[in-house]
């Protein structure tokens, strides 16, 4: 289903034509958000897939949040930040990481900033990826129909994506952090 906050993150990302129609052509129905049509449904269906595919779910992503979460996991146990600090503003902690002056958290930092970390090595171990998806709900003579239930295309891309997504990535090895499992 659709909700204002995954409309809202996926057509900024969307090429600006696609948006622009998808938005165009968003109602709401019975309280929900759906969309006037399926053709805008399904436009948006497959956008958001390939997001999920290239972007929020790809190697670079899920690479670079798993990364961090051990820099982060890293620092508590140096005791550089604390839990509490987790309740101030990212930009707080990114501060307390920087001024730490502790080699493998500047070292993992400047990694981070790298733009691509695909000349690491990788792990043995494929870390699961957060598998984000939507099946829009679209208007069609008065009716309420969901893309997923009567789209075939849809359905098949929805199932290839979401195995491919199930298998993992393996993530770069940081040689001066253990590798987690």
């Amino acid at each position: 289903m659709l909700c204002a906050d995954r409309v809202d993150y996926s057509l900024r990302e969307f090429p600006k034509r696609n948006a622009k129609f998808c938005l165009n052509n968003l109602t709401v129905f019975d309280g929900k958000i759906v969309f006037k049509n399926k053709k805008a449904a399904k436009i948006f269906a497959f956008k958001f897939l390939d997001l999920q595919k290239l972007h929020w779910g790809s190697f670079e992503a899920n690479s670079r949040w798993f990364i961090f979460a051990n820099l982060l996991k890293y620092a508590m146990d140096k005791k550089i930040i604390k839990f509490s600090d987790f309740d101030k503003y990212d930009k707080y902690i990114i501060e307390r990481l920087e001024k730490s002056k502790d080699e493998k958290i500047s070292k993992t930092l400047k990694i981070l900033t790298n733009k691509s970390l695909k000349n690491f090595p990788l792990s043995k171990v494929r870390q699961k990826r957060k598998f984000r998806r939507v099946d829009p709900q679209f208007l069609e003579k008065e009716k309420l129909w969901t893309l997923g239930e009567i789209d075939k295309s849809f359905q098949k891309r929805l199932l290839k994506s979401k195995k491919l997504n199930e298998l993992g990535t393996k993530t770069p090895i940081l040689p001066y952090f253990e590798e987690v499992s």
